[in-house]
């Protein structure tokens, strides 16, 4: 599903919500108008109560001054008062007719009605004998169809209040079920959101870790890294144009590769008969040769000799990246592979009046390596420390057997070592020249990145001996650093696993204890 699908498809739920909510709570407010209008009926019918009982009292009150004053005006003012009292009753009972709330209300009603009409007949019927009652008589009828209307009126009110509570009750019940649907709404928006929020920036953030993954891989030069395209969003779109980017970059890389790999190849024979046939003339073989001509030569055939280095590299770098770079693996002892390392450079070192100090242990230590592959990165990082340092300063190997990873070792190598429990060579490489920049220490190891100096180096080469050094070391499961050296300079770590060293017969022991060299210095 495509993110926008899904970003769409959140958001309807919650607009669904929200609207279902609202509708819920319009349809809410109608029922509590309704209900507020009920109860403002029924308050007013209370009113209408209170003043009906004060207009019977009245009646009662003029019924009693008729009777006492015997005044004929009185007799027609209590019967326009009765007539008056008997239709507001009926519009009472009327009102209350459709009213299904009041039903209660309205059979009390009928009631006192009822009882009115007895009064008022029985009030006409004894009009006429009101002189020859006497008062005991009068009073005893009055009370009896007082206290019935009295009575009744009271149960009439009772009902309307009854009705007013019920109301009320349904109100507040109305309300704090309102209050709990807004709560539980809120509640599952809240939820909603959050779980929506989730599957969206996970699924965007899963695809991005994973471009950014691929990004990383291709930019550190892994263009066989493929992203998974089988899916149907816009992430996998993004993903087969990713991937189709870095199968373009992947056969351009190779022609690269191959380009180079053929042109070092075409120019190494040419450039090996040119480094022979001046070696040749430096001899005398051809004839005789001056000391002009010989610096000449010298000279030429240096220039060839680094040329035929850079061949090297070229050549061990596109092995390297196609994964063609072949080791012998086999139980070495690195005391020699430094020392035969060493020796390659005596003659440069005497040449320029530099010293090349070795601190290396008295009893072999022992490497599964390639010991050729190893004595090429001694070889690069004497080469460098000649290269960047000036005469006199010296230049010092020390090797040493030490239990676990070192303190100071960068955490991007840490992570890719073995166990942390086990014995290792570590290997310093130190030299007294310009030293490395902290922003430079880990990008020398990266193709064709060189340190720029105000002044030029005489002999710099192209930026691939670390490189090819950095491969060597991780294909033995081992790390490459550097850091600064006090006083000036850097010192750069080799650190290989440790090996036992095979077992061997006593006669070889005592060959091996013959041949044992002290280091030197």
């Amino acid at each position: 599903m495509k993110i926008s699908t899904k970003i769409i498809l959140g958001y309807a739920l919650l607009i669904l919500l929200m609207v279902t909510a609202l509708i819920y709570q319009l349809a809410l407010m109608h029922r509590l108008q309704t209900i507020n209008g009920n109860l403002s009926a029924m308050k007013t019918r209370e009113t209408d109560y209170s003043l009906r009982a004060r207009d019977i009292t009245q009646v009662i009150e003029d019924v009693q001054k008729f009777y006492l004053l015997k005044d004929p005006d009185y007799a027609s003012q209590v019967k326009y008062q009765m007539d008056s009292l008997s239709a507001d009753l009926s519009q009472d009972l009327e009102r209350l007719k459709g009213d299904i709330l009041s039903r209660d209300e309205r059979t009390e009603l009928q009631r006192f009605v009822s009882l009115w009409g007895d009064f008022k007949r029985s009030a006409l019927e004894q009009e006429a004998n009101f002189s020859v009652l006497t008062e005991e008589e009068f009073y005893r009828w009055l009370g009896g169809h007082t206290k019935n209307l009295e009575a009744q009126l009271q149960r009439v009110q009772k009902a309307n209040q009854e009705a007013v509570n019920a109301q009320v009750e349904q109100s507040g019940k109305a309300g704090q079920k309102a209050e709990f649907v807004s709560k539980v709404a809120a509640g599952i928006a809240v939820v909603l959101s959050f779980v929506i929020s989730i599957v969206v920036v996970r699924s965007i953030a899963l695809s991005l870790r994973r471009l950014t993954s691929g990004a990383r891989a291709v930019a550190e030069g892994e263009y066989s890294y493929r992203l998974d395209a089988s899916g149907n969003d816009n992430f996998s779109q993004v993903a087969r144009d990713f991937n189709f980017m870095v199968s373009k970059l992947d056969e351009r890389e190779q022609v690269k590769r191959d380009y180079v790999s053929h042109v070092s190849h075409e120019l190494k024979a040419p450039l090996a008969a040119m480094q022979e046939t001046a070696r040749l003339l430096m001899e005398g073989i051809p004839g005789p040769v001056n000391e002009r001509q010989k610096r000449l030569l010298g000279l030429t055939l240096e220039c060839g000799q680094r040329l035929s280095r850079t061949l090297v590299s070229l050549l061990d770098l596109s092995r390297i990246e196609s994964d063609a770079l072949d080791y012998e693996i086999e139980r070495t002892d690195l005391r020699e592979v430094i020392q035969s390392a060493s020796r390659e450079f005596e003659v440069q070192l005497a040449k320029n009046g530099r010293n090349l100090e070795l601190d290396l242990p008295s009893e072999s230590v022992y490497a599964d390596c390639d010991g050729d592959r190893i004595a090429q990165i001694i070889s690069n990082l004497i080469d460098n420390a000649l290269k960047f340092s000036t005469a006199p300063a010296p230049i010092a190997i020390k090797a040493e057997v030490i239990s676990g990873i070192p303190d100071g070792i960068p955490g991007v190598w840490r992570h890719r070592l073995g166990p942390a429990n086990r014995d290792y060579i570590l290997v310093k490489v130190s030299d007294r020249g310009r030293g490395v920049p902290d922003e430079h220490k880990e990008l020398i190891f990266e193709k064709f990145h060189q340190v720029k100096f105000e002044k030029k180096i005489a002999g710099q080469g192209v930026g691939l001996g670390l490189v090819i050094c950095k491969n060597i070391v991780t294909a033995h499961g081992g790390a490459i650093w550097v850091s600064d050296n006090l006083g000036g300079g850097s010192i750069f770590y080799i650190l290989l696993p440790a090996a036992k060293p095979l077992p061997v017969s006593p006669p070889e022991q005592r060959r091996a204890a013959k041949d044992v060299q002290p280091a030197q210095t």
